[in-house]
């Protein structure tokens, strides 16, 4: 069934839109609404939310055959963990942060994902941060490491 949607969804006007499938409401259809505007929603799912408006919006499961590229519209990417005069947190610190919080710096909690979403670019940039910190920190207790077994072989050959 393809018909004119001559309604409000949400407190979003989409009048002069176009739906397909079963339709129950203004806020509830299991097909596929389009708006004039190119919005669309898919399976129930309502274009607004909170203070978020949502160009596509899917009730329910998406699947993806290939690959998915979201663009970086923020200055949020880590490499800085890279740069000479970037200072980590220490690891004292940073066990009293994740026993206090209960998540890794930088890194939303639970509670803040299940109120607000996942932002995929800003909460990606905040794991690979903590994942080039964990390599820093690889390589500093590998030299270490190493140092210590260099000590232990000489104090070895001077007994």
């Amino acid at each position: 069934m393809i018909f004119t949607d001559n309604n409000a969804s949400g407190g979003k006007d989409t009048s002069m839109g176009l739906v397909i499938g079963p339709y129950a409401s203004n806020d509830e259809m299991a097909g596929i609404r389009i708006t004039w505007w190119g919005d669309v929603a898919v399976g129930g799912a309502m274009l607004t939310s909170n203070s978020n408006s949502y160009k596509l919006a899917v009730g329910g499961n998406l699947g993806v055959k290939g690959t998915i590229t979201v663009e970086n519209t923020s200055d949020a990417w880590a490499d800085t963990v890279f740069d000479s005069n970037y200072k980590m947190m220490s690891a004292t610190d940073l066990e009293k942060y994740v026993t206090e919080k209960k998540h890794l710096p930088d890194v939303q909690s639970a509670c803040e994902v299940e109120a607000n979403g996942v932002n995929v670019v800003k909460d990606e940039s905040a794991i690979l941060k903590n994942v080039e910190e964990l390599t820093l920190r690889f390589i500093e207790l590998q030299k270490e490491n190493e140092a210590l077994k260099a000590r232990i072989a000489a104090l070895e050959k001077k007994n």
